[in-house]
């Protein structure tokens, strides 16, 4: 049997999907595989498409996961105007339902966006998944704050980021297709700016991923924790870095400098 997907996913009979991204390194990036805290968890993966993640923290020993996403186009984050009218009716569809049967998984499956989750109807979450999503938002912030009202553990943040100036809490918005001709790519946030973000929603401690090329790739993940055995694991990942208060200092004293006028404050 093919499947095809955008992500590749492993299968029952040893082969895997027809994908295009491969994410499965991804959880031993981030110290997750053979992590003590999923056996029980309840995980929450946000723009979870083909489910890769959710899949995955079902077979890591996750009690219950939540697969949330959108398919129709009109439903993603739009402006005053909602979708151009060439996407109208244009849907995204996964390949989640099929991989689930395949499976014989069990993991749930929302029709919700990052804004709709609620810790009343949906509950806590120990960790949350929040990949490739975030730059596609017109409100990130809020994002975070929707997050950080579900997350009793940890999330786990990709994203696109700007090279402009990893340190300056900054923001690019982006209209008309700027950033690869796609008008559903709104925003890339400086290192800084995400961790700004996390921090201003109420994560306690956040990681940034060490920059293992130069330039800087165009990529980034971070951490967030609100559970003090979540941060002991993610602090021990040579890859990631804790953010500290001089670090969130040296962002301010360069914003600052911005402000009076110091261009030499954006970088490196």
């Amino acid at each position: 049997m093919t499947i095809k997907s955008y992500h590749v996913i492993d299968l029952p009979d040893g082969t895997t999907t027809d994908g295009q991204v491969d994410r499965r390194p991804d959880p031993t990036h981030f110290g997750l595989d053979g992590c003590p805290l999923m056996e029980g968890a309840r995980v929450l993966d946000v723009g979870a498409f083909d489910g890769v993640w959710s899949f995955w923290a079902e077979k890591a020993g996750a009690d219950y996961v939540l697969a949330t996403d959108v398919e129709e186009v009109v439903k993603y984050d739009w402006g005053w105007h909602g979708a151009p009218a060439s996407l109208q009716g244009e849907r995204r569809d996964s390949s989640f339902h099929e991989i689930r049967e395949v499976l014989g998984s069990k993991v749930d499956r929302k029709e919700l966006t990052v804004y709709d989750i609620d810790p009343q109807e949906h509950g806590l979450f120990d960790l949350v998944v929040f990949y490739g999503l975030l730059y596609h938002l017109r409100h990130p912030l809020l994002a975070f704050d929707r997050l950080r009202a579900v997350c009793n553990g940890a999330v786990v943040v990709e994203t696109h980021t700007s090279e402009m100036s990893q340190k300056v809490p900054f923001m690019l918005f982006y209209r008309d297709n700027v950033l690869a001709n796609n008008p559903t790519n709104w925003c890339g946030p400086s290192e800084a700016c995400v961790v700004h973000w996390m921090k201003d929603a109420g994560f306690d401690e956040v990681f940034f991923e060490r920059a293992e090329k130069n330039p800087r790739p165009k990529r980034q993940r971070f951490i967030g924790t609100v559970d003090e055995r979540w941060t002991e694991v993610f602090s021990k990942r040579p890859n990631f870095q804790r953010v500290t208060k001089a670090y969130l200092e040296e962002g301010r004293n360069r914003v600052l400098r911005l402000l009076d006028g110091d261009i030499e404050a954006w970088g490196p």
